[in-house]
């Protein structure tokens, strides 16, 4: 019994240590109940429902997000605040050790800006294959709204910098690297804010955000909507709403369907 208790106070100050790193005065209260596990995987599932919204510069709402503003916001529904800047976002989080084997679902994952500057982009890794070493995030991509993608894709390929978290650790290091790594904070690199366009004053007028070009997709024998949904990385959900159609309809031959 006394083993037992001694494990919740651990367990209980483990948190309250996190807390103290990435400023989260009510994570405890929104995590107690579930493994960290579990709560990465509902933070996952509630960040699934906005496949599709449109992009929008300095947007942290429903009616558009830019990439920090979609994370902010998703960590926010679970009483997590984030600054709403994807290099102000990683001193809310902290270093883990590099490589994919010591990422967890539920990491913020952070990439170079479109000149390479230093921090320009955030997502939240939504999964790992770790046998082919790829994880998938979920961000706001300028293009095309919030969608899944993948470290092969070339763009985000040749920009990676890191992984960092913010939840409590779930991955068994002891099992991946036989022995808990330490840890070093790299130094942050020089910053580029995602929101820059928004808060600097200019004499120019802020470009409009490039709409995203429709991608379309003809029925062949044996498709459905969750298969191209897990295709082009989006929903049931979103592919119905683009189309006006329910999630019970049945697919047709050579029908052409949009699907982002």
């Amino acid at each position: 019994m006394e083993i037992v208790i001694q494990k919740e106070i651990l367990k209980r100050l483990y948190i309250i240590l996190i807390m103290s790193v990435v400023g989260v005065a009510s994570l405890w209260s929104q995590i107690d109940g579930l493994r960290p596990e579990q709560f990465a995987d509902t933070l996952i599932s509630y960040s699934r429902k906005f496949i599709g919204t449109r992009y929008r510069g300095g947007g942290n709402t429903p009616a558009g997000f830019d990439c920090s503003g979609f994370t902010s916001f998703i960590y926010g529904k679970f009483g997590i605040e984030l600054v709403h800047q994807s290099a102000g976002q990683v001193q809310n989080s902290r270093a883990i050790p590099k490589g994919i084997k010591a990422m967890q679902r539920g990491d913020l994952v952070f990439f170079g800006g479109r000149r390479r500057r230093g921090i320009g982009h955030v997502g939240i890794i939504t999964d790992i294959d770790t046998a082919a070493g790829i994880f998938y995030f979920i961000h706001s991509s300028n293009s095309r709204g919030i969608v899944i993608s993948d470290s092969r894709e070339p763009y985000y390929a040749a920009r990676f910098v890191y992984a960092r978290r913010v939840l409590p650790d779930f991955v068994d290091y002891d099992a991946v690297y036989g022995h808990s790594p330490v840890v070093t904070d790299n130094s942050i690199p020089v910053v580029e804010s995602d929101t820059s366009a928004v808060v600097q004053p200019s004499l120019q007028p802020n470009p409009e955000p490039e709409k995203p070009k429709p991608v379309y997709h003809v029925i062949k024998r044996g498709d459905t909507l969750s298969a191209l949904a897990r295709r082009y990385h989006t929903s049931v959900a979103a592919i119905c709403r683009l189309n006006g159609i329910k999630e019970t309809k049945i697919l047709q031959l050579d029908e052409r369907l949009r699907v982002r």
